[in-house]
C-alpha cells in the first residue's frame, strides 16, 4: 500500500463546449367566457452538446491506464521509484462527455376573480401547473459507454410542480405540490 498525491490542475487545452438546440413551442391563450385567464403553453426541446468539459479523479485516471491500459492518461501520472512506480495524479478538466436530452415542457395556468364564479368570493384564484417530461438524458464518455438516466430515480420521465395561490387585497396564500 501507498499514498498517492493527487492535484487538480489546469488545463491550456481545454476547448469550448459546442451546443445545438432546436426548439419548438406553442402558446394558447382564449379570451372568450369562462377561458379568459387560461393559459396553455407547450415546448419541445432537443439539446446536444458535444465536448462537455468534465474532469476524473485520481483513482478513475489510474483504473483507466493501469486496468484498461488506456494510455492516454499516461501524461497525468507522474511516475517515480517507488513501491507503486509513480508518486502523483494531476486530476484535470478535459472535453470528456457528450451530452443529449431531450423531451417536452407544459405549462397549464389559471387566474380567475373568485367573484366572477356562481359562489361570487371576494378574492382572486391562480392555479399553475409545469410539467417535464424528459425522454432522453444521455451522457456518451470518450470512449462511447452511452448512459441515459431519464427515467430514473434521480431524474425520472415526469416532474410536475403544481401552485395554487388565493390573493385577497394585501393577503395570499399558496399552496405548492411538486412531484
Amino acid at each position: 500500500s501507498g499514498f498517492i498525491k493527487s492535484n487538480t490542475v489546469g488545463n491550456p487545452n481545454l476547448e469550448p463546449e459546442i451546443g445545438e438546440t432546436v426548439t419548438a413551442g406553442v402558446v394558447f391563450q382564449p379570451r372568450w367566457g369562462w377561458s379568459d385567464g387560461l393559459r396553455i403553453a407547450v415546448d419541445w426541446y432537443d439539446i446536444e452538446l458535444k465536448g462537455a468539459i468534465a474532469s476524473l479523479g485520481a483513482q478513475e485516471i489510474l483504473d483507466d491506464l493501469l486496468l484498461r491500459g488506456n494510455t492516454a492518461w499516461e501524461p497525468f501520472v507522474v511516475r517515480d521509484g517507488t513501491a507503486l512506480g509513480f508518486s502523483r495524479v494531476n486530476a484535470t478538466q478535459l472535453n470528456l462527455n457528450a451530452q443529449r436530452t431531450n423531451g417536452v415542457d407544459i405549462e397549464f395556468a389559471y387566474r380567475v376573480p373568485l367573484a366572477d364564479l356562481p359562489l361570487s368570493l371576494p378574492g382572486a384564484l391562480n392555479l399553475r401547473a409545469i410539467g417535464s417530461w424528459t425522454d432522453d438524458a444521455r451522457t456518451i464518455t470518450a470512449s462511447g459507454v452511452d448512459t441515459d438516466v431519464a427515467g430514473t430515480i434521480t431524474n425520472p420521465n415526469w416532474s410536475w410542480n403544481v401552485t395554487g395561490v388565493y390573493t385577497l387585497d394585501r393577503l395570499s396564500a399558496n399552496l405548492q405540490v411538486r412531484y
